[in-house]
């Protein structure tokens, strides 16, 4: 393919990918990590193994405590924790600490937030961290999701950029053979824009791109809408993908329209704004995962994927109420350490034994008694076709964005002389309206 404006050829590569989980803690009523006894770890990371999860994802504590350079007593912990990670088989990839106010540990000797010292300060974090933990964690994801302003303040978006790029910095200092990239939550603009900010850009070579998406929860939809998305995020940077988080909560109500469109929150309504399938229930839950991991495996260029999260929670992650579906039913594990039926189709989508029949109930062929290798070519058949609807969907929003083109082209030369001098990317706006406007997120 090829995207206007480049002028390089976009080439599909079938990959292998890895599926993992994130945050894989046993978490405490109040929100915190729970103490583990030797033999309660090594029975979970069996569970883990047992399951067919073969990286995990987390996030990484700021190092230092007080004067910047004076190694805290958390980072020195949580490496023995990375090396236990490692030891027992687990593929490790680091999160970076997010900016001031969300990590514990970040001093006034660090700078003020968004002055140069602060960003030195975090690119030499960066370089510390992956320095140290290289025998444990090969691939780095900087920071998380920082077009959304919780994750980011008190950085403003240009802000945010500079901060990634320092923290990747940092990384590729420490230890250069890693992987390092960055992640948005969602495809709105403001996502888009930041990407083609990010890739290519004049200081750090990123070696894959990183995205979050919940559709069918958090945004409308299922798991059909991630190959169009992965396509269009793929032309923008030319690197390949890692999904960091993708997930379907197994238990809540579905916000009515009006109460989407109202101004409370999904967490002060202790509602979901949206649904797949017919529900949000554990049996449904498991469907998804199988779905969109077939999905992934049919998308070209993906790296690998990571299901959000390994263990429901006692209390939301956000939102700290324990009543609150959003942050506490999205693991392949119930409170008690008991599988979920997630957890089973995680283990056979691991394997490779995805149910075709389910996944294409339209298609008769399944129904019957064939012999094992008319099955496997009949699964490459239909996985190559998982893949062109997602092929399709990105040429049909590349078309949409050239007529977007045009129709700013034959605008009078002062309103193009304005648009010239914002140096708006036109990528960046490609979930606009018909008039132009952004979406609202």
């Amino acid at each position: 393919m090829i995207l206007e404006g480049h002028t390089e050829h976009y080439t599909e590569t079938r990959m292998n990918p890895f599926f993992g989980v994130s945050h894989p803690l046993d978490y405490t009523a109040r929100g915190g990590a729970r103490e583990e006894s030797d033999e309660a770890f090594a029975a979970r990371m069996q569970m883990m193994r047992a399951c067919g999860i073969q990286r995990i994802l987390c996030d990484v504590p700021f190092p230092f405590a007080g004067e910047v350079g004076t190694v805290s007593e958390t980072f020195t912990g949580f490496k023995t924790l990375i090396d236990k990670w490692h030891d027992a088989g687990f593929d490790v990839l680091g999160v970076t600490p997010y900016p001031a106010g969300f990590e514990d540990g970040w001093d006034e000797s660090g700078g003020e937030p968004g002055s140069d010292a602060f960003y030195a300060t975090y690119e030499r974090a960066c370089e510390f961290l992956a320095r140290e933990l290289a025998g444990g964690v090969g691939t780095w994801l900087i920071a998380n999701q920082l077009n959304l302003d919780r994750f980011r303040r008190p950085l403003d978006e240009d802000g945010a950029i500079h901060f990634m790029l320092a923290g990747g910095a940092g990384v590729k200092r420490g230890s250069p053979s890693a992987l390092v990239g960055v992640n948005m939550f969602g495809f709105d603009a403001g996502a888009l824009r930041m990407y083609a900010k990010l890739y290519p850009n004049p200081r750090v070579e990123f070696d894959y791109v990183g995205s979050n998406g919940f559709f069918g929860t958090f945004d409308p939809g299922g798991p059909e809408q991630w190959h169009g998305k992965l396509a269009i995020l793929r032309a923008i940077t030319r690197k390949p993908v890692i999904v960091l988080e993708c997930g379907y909560v197994s238990r809540g109500e579905v916000m009515v329209p009006q109460e989407r469109a109202g101004p409370k929150t999904h967490h002060e309504l202790k509602k979901l704004p949206h649904v797949w399938g017919s529900g949000h229930t554990p049996e449904e839950q498991a469907r998804y995962l199988e779905r969109v991991f077939w999905a992934f495996k049919n998308t070209p260029d993906l790296l690998g994927a990571f299901w959000f999260a390994w263990t429901d929670r006692p209390k939301c992650w956000n939102c700290g109420q324990s009543d609150c579906p959003a942050g506490t039913a999205n693991g392949l594990i119930d409170l008690d350490g008991n599988p979920k039926p997630a957890y089973h189709a995680f283990a056979r989508a691991a394997r490779g034994e995805f149910d075709l029949a389910a996944l294409y109930p339209e298609e008769p062929t399944l129904a019957c008694d064939d012999t094992e290798a008319l099955r496997t070519r009949l699964a490459a058949a239909l996985g190559r076709i998982d893949s062109l609807q997602g092929e399709l969907a990105y040429l049909e929003r590349a078309l949409d964005l050239s007529r977007k083109r045009v129709k700013k082209a034959e605008r009078p030369i002062a309103f193009r002389a304005l648009d010239w001098l914002r140096g708006s990317a036109e990528i960046s706006h490609d979930d606009d309206d018909e008039n132009g406007n952004a979406p609202v997120t």
